[in-house]
């Protein structure tokens, strides 16, 4: 039998690889990055769920993925 590439590896890949770089991250920009990406909040109840701005919640998410970018390609390139 000839095998095919399985979406789940790639998804499972993607996760980790995720989960290694927001390590990078202090907690609360972790947390932010959750409630953003994988809970599909918006800023405003981001902020008010853990008690900020929804401007300190726009910069902190920015600052972070500007963060996981430079590192990601500081790795790959």
């Amino acid at each position: 039998m000839v095998g095919a590439p399985d979406a789940a590896y790639a998804l499972v890949d993607a996760q980790l690889r995720v989960a290694r770089l927001t390590a990078l991250l202090n907690p609360r920009a972790r947390e932010i990055l959750r409630l953003r990406f994988q809970v599909d909040m918006v800023q405003s109840e981001i902020a008010e769920r853990v008690g900020c701005s929804r401007m300190h919640v726009s910069r902190i998410t920015r600052a972070s993925l500007d963060r996981l970018y430079e590192y990601g390609n500081a790795q790959h390139g």
